[in-house]
């Protein structure tokens, strides 16, 4: 029995070799038969790429009904399972092309001859001239006034003086009703000349208790006069208007002289970073706008023909990058944060979170950043796929994220031992496209990122060219020859507030 059950043994071995070798075979040539099927825009997810396998798993390979549980750094060793980047010999950071200035605003200055201000300590600010000079007295004309009760007795309008005559009524109603009492009180019209002063409600109490209100009404009515008012000394003036007298005198007085000075031409010169009208330019050393593609204080900028700065920079963020300073970041001109939020391990396969996620996220939001977040991803089955998407777009819901949800693809380490890194160019392609298809019917954009070379052998780009595309390239210039909205070019740049080296991009478009 023994020896059977070791036979059988050794022949499940033999089978689990070849089916190893078979596979980093299909890995080394990557071969398939991509011309065909034609290129879809943007196909389902359910529908297999050439070469993706179409054949039943072997049972050892089956995936497990219960997917595993999300872990985080703290329950794995990070250091066989998170991403071991590979030093790239054309990585090298990009050499400023122009020197950083603190920004700065100066006019440009021309002399003119001006008059001087006068000043009394000094002499040579003026002369003594002596001369005539206009005076115009002022006098005070009464045009308004008041009796002891504070009522106006005379006033002047455009210069006709009225008489103001006054008499009050009072009646008592069962309720308040001051339209009714204005009513009861001009009953016979004696009031109709008059206009009412004021009225006052007051509340009484007839001879039964009963509560009653009693309405006092002062009217006014104004009456022309055919001269000035003679009885006011017992009056008192309220208003009065001023009347102007012409005199002339002779003065001496101190006179500005004509000097020299260095006056603004309301034209200035700037250097370094301008913002205008919510567009940024960059001033040289000459006052020049920059145009084109230029390195500032290592980091990468475009500007338009007009100068206008059309792109933004970024850093990219994860565990690995510890004690960030982003308000120092955010002042170095670096305006975006890609934060890893999750990554599958490389070598047990597990859903790991990034621990410093919350962390990176809520630095870089406080220092005014825009923040997007990536998922490494390890899949090698549709089902760990979707796993990825629906954990990306779990926590891309959860912090509130509105840029496109990052997928980024490579080799898990140097030696390329990851667990994903022997499937075939179509195998992987397809994973991509099952990623994009969960994330979108979650309600988030799609975003790839990849390495130039790394997508040359394990992605067909030709399908999966409708998807925006993070191009990793460590090199001065891109020769990538499809389209892209995001270029990584250095893992090793230098930013103000980060440790050590960190990943640079620029993203095209403001």
């Amino acid at each position: 029995m023994r020896e059977r059950t070791a036979c059988l043994l050794a022949v499940v071995c033999m089978a689990v070799l070849m089916a190893g070798c078979h596979a980093k075979t299909e890995t080394l040539q990557k071969t398939g038969a991509q011309d065909e099927i034609p290129v879809p825009e943007r196909r389902p997810a359910a529908v297999l790429l050439p070469d993706a396998k179409t054949e039943e798993p072997e049972e050892e390979e089956e995936i497990p009904k219960k997917l595993p549980a999300v872990k985080t750094e703290g329950e794995v060793n990070t250091a066989t399972e998170d991403i071991q980047k590979s030093e790239y010999a054309g990585d090298v950071p990009p050499g400023d092309t122009v020197a950083f200035l603190d920004s700065s605003k100066e006019e440009i200055t021309t002399t003119r001859y001006v008059e001087s201000v006068v000043d009394e300590n000094d002499p040579s600010t003026y002369r003594i001239v002596r001369r005539k000079k206009e005076e115009q007295v002022e006098e005070a004309v009464p045009t308004e006034y008041t009796d002891s009760l504070g009522h106006v007795k005379y006033a002047c309008i455009d210069d006709i003086w009225y008489e103001y005559k006054y008499s009050s009524s009072e009646i008592v109603l069962d309720s308040q009703n001051e339209e009714l009492a204005l009513l009861f009180l001009n009953i016979d019209g004696s009031y109709d000349d008059f206009e009412t002063e004021s009225i006052e409600c007051t509340e009484v109490a007839d001879e039964n208790g009963n509560l009653q209100y009693k309405y006092s009404v002062l009217y006014r009515k104004a009456v022309v006069m055919a001269e000035p008012p003679q009885d006011v000394e017992e009056l008192t003036v309220t208003q009065s208007t001023v009347k102007t007298v012409a005199r002339t005198r002779i003065i001496t007085e101190k006179v500005p002289v004509t000097i020299e000075e260095e006056v603004g031409t309301g034209t200035y010169i700037y250097h370094g970073w301008q913002t205008f009208d919510g567009n940024t330019y960059y001033f040289d050393e000459s006052g020049e706008r920059l145009k084109g593609s230029h390195v500032i204080r290592g980091i990468r900028h475009v500007f338009d023909s007009e100068g206008v700065k059309i792109s933004r920079a970024g850093i990219v963020v994860s565990s690995q990058n510890d004690g960030i300073d982003w308000r120092k970041v955010r002042a170095a001109g670096i305006e975006l944060a890609m934060i890893r939020c999750a990554y599958r391990g490389f070598a047990g396969g597990d859903l790991i979170l990034d621990s410093k996620l919350e962390e990176h996220l809520s630095g870089a939001r406080a220092a005014g950043m825009d923040v997007g977040i990536y998922l490494f991803s390890q899949a090698v089955v549709k089902e760990e796929a979707v796993q990825e998407a629906e954990l990306a777009a779990e926590l891309a819901g959860k912090y509130h994220i509105d840029r496109p949800v990052v997928l980024s693809l490579s080799y898990a380490n140097p030696s390329c031992s990851g667990r994903a890194d022997g499937l075939s160019a179509a195998d992987r392609t397809e994973l991509v496209r099952v990623f994009e298809s969960s994330l979108r019917q979650a309600g988030y954009a799609f975003m790839l990122c990849a390495e130039k070379d790394w997508m040359a052998h394990c992605l067909k780009m030709e399908y999966l060219e409708s998807f925006p595309l993070w191009l990793v390239q460590y090199n001065p210039e891109v020769t990538y020859t499809g389209p892209y909205e995001i270029w990584q070019y250095t893992s090793r740049g230098s930013v103000d507030g980060v440790g050590g080296n960190i990943s640079l991009y620029i993203s095209y478009g403001k």
